[in-house]
């Protein structure tokens, strides 16, 4: 069965910061029923988690890079709230899409 969907899966990358003008999880809710359409079977969410600030290469960069996440068990506020986060899932859901998140170990 893995094989099957593996071989049969439509994936959309979606890095939500860069989506939409707002850059949030909303703004990619709103847009499940054109990605649908497009015959995605799959959202795949790049990291959603808040970033990490130690480190960062250049001092000016405000938004660092999504795979430097500082806590895994919450979502980027920037992106929207948890419950924000919820709707995003069960609308993907209502819209036959299936979700996947890029999670990132000893980054």
């Amino acid at each position: 069965m893995l094989t099957t969907v593996a071989n049969n899966a439509v994936v959309y990358s979606v890095f939500v910061r860069q989506h939409s003008a707002e850059g949030t999880f909303d703004g990619v809710t709103s847009d499940f029923s054109r990605i649908a359409a497009l015959g995605a079977t799959h959202v795949w969410l790049l990291p959603i988690h808040p970033i990490g600030v130690k480190n960062r290469k250049h001092s000016e960069a405000s938004l660092g890079c999504p795979y430097a996440i500082q806590d895994y068990r919450a979502v980027n506020p920037e992106y929207g709230s948890l419950e924000d986060f919820q709707r995003l899932i069960k609308t993907a859901h209502e819209n036959d899409l299936k979700v996947l998140i890029d999670f990132v170990y000893n980054h």
